[in-house]
């Protein structure tokens, strides 16, 4: 990983990160940040130290030496108890006030800060009571802010809407830790109430939120303060790529309710292909996998699996004179995301009838994959950014393109962005290190090794990405969660010293590698 990540570096370097980005795309950073080696208390550390930092040059402890810092039991509160822990350093005369039993502080690294403090000389109340916290109002210079962060859910409920309510009405400057409590970090309005900031800290980016001119009456001044996350953490896919694709099954959830994918794929000198694809999306955990074959090997794909459902089309091999029977079958059932290639073959009736298809779907959730990248070099088909996948190799992109490519991680990454561009598709150009483009997103994978050079991998690829779109995810994500997964799986049976794997190893270990990933905490 660390050679792949070398030469990736260059070119990142030379990349420009977004300024803002959603709550979401911040705790993706963040999980990636630790996969990568830096760990949870590090930049929690980093966040409160350098919110103390602020305060120390903004508001000068010869005239506001009094601060009153009030914390939630999250990670923000956990923010909280650093910067206090920091200010008393600096000379303050600092009250912390933990709105909430200490039992109730959520995370690692939060109660770890919370102990910290309890052995610094700062004087901490727990409570939630109105008046005593009116009465530490008025004996402050300065309030810091660090009730709520980007994990808000809903509206502020009691009693931290009145607590917000009594120290907009202090008239006490206040510092908010990371976003104003109350404030949608991605809508930029209030949750019903929200902290009315002097200044607000916002740590590695500004939130989404904050181009809402609306928000400025809330997060008043803004300084974006880095705590530590590598500039190439935002290029990298890693678990929060994952974690934040995955769905979370409803107990009252019948079938279909998580996902319907249909492989369109196969003919009579492949068959293997559209049932890897199809094993692969249903071990993912898609409700209902559909492969339509042709008739001649529809027989063939059923034997692999009882899970298998097969619609069979006339004849050997997709044709134009079959194309109608195919959308018929796709439009006779809601599926959420269709994959379109694998084993189609390449004859010049299959590639006619792959863009006459397409043309007929494209406002679809599809993923393109194999055979049917070859149909695309003649093609203007414009597709929806956002709901399509195409997964070439360098060989396929070079003829979807009608150019030689060089091998380079920069030469690769300007033909994902040209065919990005070229077709208004997210592209996940295979290779050993995956570049993964739609529009101006752009990321590397760097899971995956010569082991997978296998015949079949790719086809594990599509399914993922299939099962990860028709969670509803759009298409950039769902195939960065599916290139860093499906390598993951194959560095861990890598490193069980296999000499070989196949790609029913890989499919096999799906399931317990979703459930494992998933639980991973951060």
């Amino acid at each position: 990983m660390e050679e792949k990540i070398n030469k990736i570096i260059p070119v990142i370097r030379k990349l420009t990160p977004s300024p803002h980005a959603s709550s979401e795309e911040i705790r993706i950073h963040e999980v990636n940040s630790y996969y990568y080696g830096l760990k949870p208390e590090i930049l929690m550390e980093n966040a409160g130290a350098s919110v103390a930092e602020v305060v120390h040059e903004r508001f000068p402890v010869d005239n506001f030496s009094n601060v009153l810092v009030i914390c939630g039991t999250g990670n923000n509160g956990g923010d909280g108890f650093v910067c206090a822990r920091h200010l008393t350093l600096k000379g303050y005369s600092v009250k912390v006030v933990l709105l909430g039993s200490p039992e109730k502080i959520r995370s690692r690294e939060a109660k770890l800060n919370w102990n910290l403090l309890l052995m610094s000389e700062t004087k901490v109340y727990t409570t939630t009571d109105l008046d005593l916290i009116s009465q530490l109002l008025n004996s402050s210079d300065l309030v810091v802010d660090a009730i709520f962060g980007i994990g808000l859910k809903g509206d502020v409920k009691e009693p931290f809407r009145s607590i917000i309510e009594l120290i907009n009405s202090s008239g006490k400057p206040v510092v908010s830790i990371d976003l104003p409590s109350g404030l949608d970090a991605d809508k930029g309005a209030p949750c019903g109430v929200s902290i009315k900031a002097t200044l607000t800290v916002t740590f590695h980016k500004a939130k989404l939120g904050f181009k809402n001119t609306g928000s400025s009456k809330y997060v008043g001044d803004v300084i974006v303060s880095s705590i530590g996350i590598p500039k190439s953490v935002e290029f990298l896919t890693g678990i929060g790529d994952f974690k934040f694709s995955l769905k979370e099954r409803d107990e009252f959830s019948k079938k279909g309710d998580n996902g319907r994918v249909l492989v369109i794929g196969g003919s009579d000198r492949y068959s293997g292909a559209p049932a890897i694809s199809a094993l692969a999306s249903l071990a993912c955990g898609v409700d209902i996998c559909v492969v339509a074959a042709p008739k001649a090997i529809s027989n063939v794909i059923r034997s692999f699996s009882p899970s298998l459902i097969v619609w069979s089309y006339k004849g050997d091999f997709l044709s134009e004179e079959n194309v109608k029977q195919v959308l018929e079958l796709a439009q006779s059932y809601e599926f959420d995301s269709i994959v379109v290639g694998p084993g189609l073959g390449t004859r010049e009736e299959t590639l006619s009838a792959i863009i006459s298809l397409l043309d007929e779907i494209k406002d679809r959730r599809l993923v393109i994959d194999a055979d049917a990248l070859k149909a695309l070099s003649s093609s203007e088909i414009k597709f929806k950014l956002d709901n399509v996948i195409m997964t070439p190799h360098l060989g396929e992109l070079s003829r979807m393109l009608t150019a030689k490519i060089g091998n380079s991680v920069a030469s690769r990454l300007e033909a994902a962005r040209e065919a990005s561009q070229k077709f208004n598709s997210t592209i996940l150009l295979k290779g050993p290190i995956d570049t993964i483009v739609s529009g101006d997103k752009v990321k590397f994978n760097v899971t995956g090794n010569a082991l997978m050079t296998v015949g079949g991998t790719g086809d594990i690829l599509s399914g993922m990405c299939a099962t990860l779109m028709a969670w509803g995810n759009q298409a950039f994500k769902a195939a960065c969660a599916a290139s860093f997964v499906n390598g993951f799986i194959g560095d861990m049976l890598r490193d069980e010293n296999l000499y070989s794997i196949s790609p029913i190893d890989i499919i096999s270990r799906i399931p317990e590698t979703f459930k494992r990933l998933s639980l991973k905490q951060f």
